[in-house]
């Protein structure tokens, strides 16, 4: 069994290249993660925008019924 194991190793079975080319035919770029097709940075100013305009209608909304006064 052990006199023939050196014969036996290099016939044995054929392993697959390495740097076979059929392996990397199905790799796809990642898609990255994007929201709605923007960029983060894009994101961030549409966050920001809507961030910005929240604050000013509540401010409207607290000087229109009278909870804070404007200084005038």
């Amino acid at each position: 069994m052990l006199d023939d194991l050196r014969n036996s190793a290099g016939s044995g079975f054929e392993e697959e290249d390495p740097m076979n080319d059929r392996v990397y035919e199905t790799y796809e770029n990642p898609q990255k993660n994007t929201l709605l097709g923007m960029t983060a940075g894009q994101r961030f100013v549409i966050a920001f925008f809507v961030f910005l305009m929240i604050a000013i209608i509540g401010v409207f909304v607290l000087i229109v019924f009278q909870k804070i006064y404007p200084p005038i």
